[in-house]
């Protein structure tokens, strides 16, 4: 199976074309303030028209908003491939997204999958979001832990209750699961030997920390070096 790699935050032309020529499927664009960081990622509707002009038709572009957007949502959907609200509102969602036909756009988030998560609340909590059948639902592992894919890896399977890769893995068989996790050059293959069930990868573009890490993140030059790598 490809695996998906998707890249959030881009925010410049320059970004999204290097990132379309190193792999990335889909091209992920913040529209307003990202109240997780303190910087200057944002993105205009002009540039995201540049920017879709620009991408080859087969690279994708995820326009992401929070429930709170005062924006017209149905114009900003028409300008990309798929949708993405960062803060799950069912009932924002149903009403403004399943009701007027964009739910074949939308990519569900998870904020983050702790370790000591219970599993049947992950899993509920996945199934929630697959009410309205989305493209993808997006997860982030163990966000708010350095070096979390060691501490999944290698610390987990100590202890049978906590989130295991083989937990993983079996949710991304019942569902189209994209995940972000603490990659890096070091470790980026065997987060894909030993995943092999997950549609693919997130990332999020930032220079700086997030406010409440919470948020797996990566700068710009660092992601191109692991993206480089895993195109050989």
């Amino acid at each position: 199976m490809n695996r998906i790699i998707k890249v959030d935050r881009v925010n410049t032309l320059e970004e999204a074309v290097m990132l379309q020529d190193l792999g990335v499927n889909i091209i992920g664009i913040y529209f307003g303030k990202d109240i997780r960081f303190n910087d200057d990622r944002e993105m205009t509707k002009n540039l995201l028209i540049d920017i879709k002009n620009k991408l080859k038709p087969a690279t994708e572009i995820c326009c992401q908003i929070t429930s709170d957007y005062k924006g017209n949502i149905f114009e900003i959907a028409d300008l990309c491939s798929y949708l993405q609200i960062l803060d799950f509102d069912f009932d924002y969602l149903s009403e403004n997204i399943f009701q007027n036909k964009l739910k074949d756009k939308i990519i569900y988030s998870i904020t983050s999958i702790s370790y000591d998560d219970e599993i049947s609340y992950v899993l509920s909590s996945i199934q929630d979001k697959s009410q309205l059948s989305p493209s993808f639902i997006h997860a982030d592992l163990l966000a708010s832990m350095d070096k979390s894919w060691n501490f999944l890896k290698e610390e987990c399977p100590k202890y049978p209750d906590l989130l295991q890769i083989e937990d993983v893995n079996n949710f991304s068989n019942q569902y189209p699961l994209i995940i972000g996790i603490d990659s890096n050059l070091d470790n980026i293959c065997e987060c894909i030997a030993m995943m092999p069930n997950i549609r693919g990868f997130n990332f999020a573009l930032a220079n700086v920390e997030p406010n409440n890490n919470d948020v797996h993140h990566v700068e710009y030059k660092k992601l191109c070096e692991l993206l480089r790598l895993i195109k050989k």
